[in-house]
């Protein structure tokens, strides 16, 4: 979400079922912030943008949601897959009727899709400029509390802990 910020995307939908982690999005700069309990995704993002997202990043690997971000495509619509799935034998159901009809791109995402040794520099110059705030996604505790900083990511308390020795 933050590199969309950064390249000043019009609008930047963050879903998630925690609202802290709504509102972080917001306060992060999302234009919107959609519950997903609260109906159909596709539903949802066309009423914000009717034609479909252009881009969706799916960084939970759980197939129903991928499916539903496949659906809330428009036209030349993009899905990158960022997550790793709980279970390698995860699989999610595409269509073969939409992809070509719609001239739709689904692509893996490593490491940022970029080259590290330029990458990491860059998104530390950002962050020296304030426009990428990744301290405040961040949350760290010592080693010893690895079970409660699990818990507190289920919780939606915390978003990614770093843990310290």
């Amino acid at each position: 979400m933050l590199a969309a910020v950064v390249r000043e995307a019009t609008s930047i939908i963050a879903i998630d079922l925690h609202e802290s982690r709504r509102k972080l999005a917001i306060d992060l700069g999302a234009t919107h912030a959609i519950d997903p309990n609260a109906g159909p995704l596709a539903d949802q993002i066309r009423e914000i943008s009717p034609a479909g997202a252009g881009y969706a990043i799916d960084t939970t690997a759980v197939p129903p949601v991928t499916e539903q971000l496949l659906a809330c495509l428009g036209v030349r619509g993009k899905l990158g897959l960022l997550g790793v799935p709980a279970s390698p034998e995860a699989v999610f159901s595409v269509g073969l009727f939409e992809p070509p009809l719609l001239g739709l791109t689904i692509r893996g995402i490593i490491e940022g899709d970029a080259d590290p040794q330029t990458f990491i520099p860059y998104l530390l110059d950002l962050h020296r400029q304030g426009k990428f705030p990744f301290d405040k996604l961040i949350t760290t505790m010592p080693l010893a509390q690895i079970n409660e900083a699990v818990q507190a990511q289920h919780r939606g308390e915390i978003l990614k802990a770093v843990l310290t020795p």
